[in-house]
C-alpha cells in the first residue's frame, strides 16, 4: 500500500503585523514543502499565506474552499493525501476546525487513515482563557450564540448558571457586532458577573479587560467600548478558579 501524504492544520494570524511571533518552530519549513491546501477562503488565504511565506510563488499553489455544507466533498478534497502528497488546512483566522467548518476534512482524514498532524499557534478562545483568571480546569466553547434576540438571552441565563458552579463559558460574535454585543450583554447578565472580553488579541492594539457587569456598564456610559466597533472580540463569563 502507498504511503499516504498527511494533513497539516495550520493556525494562522489573528492580526496583522505579528506573523512569525506566533509560529511554532519548524512550521515554516513545512509550509513551504506543501503546494495542496484546503482553506475556508481563497483570497484570505493567499493573503496569510504571502505574510507567512514571503517567497511562496502562490500561482503554484492548489487551493480547494470548504464551507459548512463541505463534508459530502471532503473525501475528494484528500485525494492528494491518498496518492502521497502532504496538505494543509487553514481557516481565515487562527486555529482551523476550531469554530469553522475545517473539522469536516478532519474528520474525513480519520476515516481514510489519513495521519493528521495539529501545529501550534494563536487561539483567540485559549489566549482569552488564560488572560481572565476564570476556572481553566472547567470550561465550554459556544461559538456563536443563537441570532434570536429570546433565544440568546436565554442562553445566557443558561451560561450564567454553569458559571456559578465553576464552569467557564466562552463565545465569539461576529465583529461588526461587538460594540452592540456587549451592550447586550451589560442588560442580560447579573450586575455582579464577571465578564471578560478580549479583543484584536496578539495584535498591536490588543485590549483585554475582565469585570464585574455593573463595571462594564460604568465603561459603558462613558462611550469607552465604542473602542470595539468592528473589532474582532471574544467573550467570556466565569469566577476564578479555586
Amino acid at each position: 500500500m502507498a504511503k499516504l501524504g498527511t494533513l497539516h492544520c495550520f493556525p494562522t494570524p489573528l492580526s496583522q503585523g505579528v506573523v512569525r511571533d506566533y509560529m511554532a518552530p519548524g512550521m515554516i519549513e513545512t509550509m513551504s514543502g506543501i503546494d495542496q491546501w484546503i482553506v475556508e477562503t481563497p483570497k484570505t488565504a493567499r493573503a496569510h499565506l504571502k505574510a507567512m511565506l514571503p517567497d511562496v510563488h502562490l500561482p503554484s499553489m492548489q487551493m480547494a474552499s470548504i464551507d459548512k455544507h463541505t463534508s459530502y466533498q471532503a473525501k475528494q478534497l484528500l485525494e492528494p493525501c491518498l496518492q502521497g502528497h502532504d496538505m494543509g488546512l487553514i481557516s481565515d483566522a487562527g486555529s482551523p476546525a476550531i469554530a469553522d467548518p475545517g473539522n469536516l476534512v478532519v474528520s474525513a482524514a480519520h476515516a481514510l487513515h489519513v495521519p493528521v498532524k495539529p501545529w501550534s499557534g494563536p487561539n483567540s478562545i485559549m489566549m482569552l482563557l488564560m488572560a481572565t483568571g476564570f476556572n481553566g480546569q472547567h470550561f465550554q466553547f459556544h461559538g456563536y450564540l443563537p441570532h434570536d434576540k429570546g433565544e440568546r438571552k436565554h442562553a445566557l441565563r443558561n451560561m450564567e448558571q454553569h458559571t456559578s458552579r465553576g464552569v467557564t463559558q466562552l463565545w465569539i460574535e461576529t465583529p461588526f457586532r461587538s460594540v452592540k454585543h456587549l451592550e447586550e450583554l451589560s442588560q442580560a447578565l447579573h450586575h455582579n458577573s464577571l465578564l471578560a472580553v478580549g479583543c484584536d488579541l496578539t495584535g498591536q492594539r490588543e485590549w483585554i479587560r475582565s469585570m464585574q457587569i455593573k463595571e462594564w456598564k460604568d465603561l459603558i456610559k462613558q462611550g469607552e467600548h465604542q473602542k470595539l466597533n468592528k473589532r474582532p472580540c471574544v467573550f467570556a463569563i466565569g469566577k476564578p478558579g479555586e
